[in-house]
């Protein structure tokens, strides 16, 4: 029988795209400092497939190599992060990214995804450095798009403004 939770270990041998593993949502030098065990229920990685589907591969295909910072977190290591139970990370649905290459703007990430995917939730994360995180599922796509300072204080925007803040 199969356990019903994916170790890290096992997310090593799960490829979910010409570019991207398993382990790579699964991975948390948090989760490891703090001796979390962040095992994602199985029945989540559909939820996963698909954010690599329709929102990773899209995006490694447009602008090269990206860092996966934050995938999959169980409530314990939400909660570690100052983040909480509620999270899409929790529930599998989200992930938060940064080009390996620093040439790539944050702002050109940000605009591809608003313009040509479909996404539930998508924030510039300490804009303009930072990173960008993004949730997706397969319903409920309500493209929220907002800001995050440093104060962890949340605003909504629209890719204009985002992009007036970046040329300012």
């Amino acid at each position: 029988m199969q356990n019903s939770y994916i170790t890290l270990e096992e997310a090593k041998t799960i490829k979910l795209s010409k570019n991207f593993t398993l382990d790579e949502f699964l991975k948390s030098t948090v989760a490891l400092r703090k001796g979390i065990d962040n095992s994602m229920p199985r029945e989540y990685l559909p939820r996963i497939q698909f954010l690599v589907d329709t929102i990773l591969q899209p995006v490694r295909d447009k602008f090269g190599p990206m860092k996966v910072t934050s995938g999959y977190r169980n409530v314990d290591l939400c909660i570690a992060l100052g983040s909480n139970a509620e999270s899409n990370h929790a529930r599998g649905l989200a992930v938060d990214i940064e080009p390996y290459d620093k040439d790539i703007r944050l702002i050109d990430i940000l605009i591809f995804i608003n313009d040509k995917l479909e996404y539930k939730e998508l924030i510039a994360e300490y804009f303009p450095h930072g990173w960008v995180h993004v949730a997706a599922s397969e319903v409920n796509n309500k493209r929220d798009l907002k800001l995050k300072d440093n104060k962890h204080h949340y605003s909504s925007v629209n890719i204009d403004t985002i992009t007036d803040i970046y040329v300012s």
